[in-house]
Formats: structure tokens, C-alpha cells, sequence
């Protein structure tokens, strides 16, 4: 991990989630998170089997140009990634293991962007 947040949320997790897969997301309290709050964002797979963001921190939609809640997180990326995209944000859910991209980000004005992203499953209950 190359970013002090990334390293936060990450310590955070395993401490909340102790020898369980993962941590139910009613234990998540945000006041422990305060300082990296614009860097987060919770997605969720709907019934119709898309993965959305749920949440997502200001940083995070200035980052991406736009308010992100309910969009499909597939779509934000190019179209020549989507699938891989699709199959990580997946597999993090499913197989309920932490996933750690470095991303280089493009923008409209050709700027680049060196970003780190973090992907920890939640659960919203005991399974």
C-alpha cells in the first residue's frame, strides 16, 4: 500500500472484521473514519445482479465528475477495462477477499492521475 489512506481504512477492516472474512456494515462506524470519508465509497450488488455504488465520498465523485450513487460501477471505466472491472468488484464480494489496484486515471484534458483503490467486502449480515 502506498497511501496513508489506503493503509488506514485497510487496519481498520482487519481490526473491525478480527477472524471473520469480513465485518457486517452495521459495524462500520464513520466517526472512526472522519479523515478519509471523502476518500471511501460503499457499492452494493443489486437484484438485477449490477454492482452500484451505494455511498460514495466527495473526492471520490470529484475525482470521477459526477455524483456517483446508484451508478453501475462497470460504467466509470473505460470500456476496454469494464469487464475486468466488473469480474474484481465481483470477486471481492463473492469470495469476500480484500483487492488492492493501482490505477492510472486519464482525464478529458489528457492529465494523469496515479490512484490507489481499495475493495473490502462488507457483509450486511451473518451468513
Amino acid at each position: 500500500m502506498r497511501h496513508k489512506t489506503t493503509e488506514t481504512v485497510f487496519h481498520y477492516f482487519n481490526d473491525l472484521r478480527a477472524d471473520r472474512s469480513a465485518p457486517l456494515r452495521h459495524e462500520i462506524d464513520p466517526s472512526k473514519l472522519k479523515g478519509v470519508l471523502p476518500d471511501l465509497f460503499i457499492m452494493e450488488k443489486g437484484r438485477d445482479g449490477l454492482v452500484r455504488f451505494r455511498l460514495a465520498g466527495t473526492r471520490v465523485c470529484v475525482v470521477l465528475g459526477r455524483e456517483m450513487r446508484e451508478r453501475v460501477f462497470s460504467d466509470i471505466w473505460d470500456p476496454a477495462f469494464r469487464h475486468r472491472m466488473r469480474l474484481a468488484a465481483e470477486t471481492v464480494l463473492a469470495n469476500r477477499n480484500p483487492l488492492e489496484l493501482a490505477i492510472t486515471a486519464t482525464g478529458d484534458d489528457g492529465s494523469v492521475l496515479s490512484l490507489e483503490m481499495l475493495m473490502l467486502p462488507l457483509l450486511s449480515r451473518i451468513d
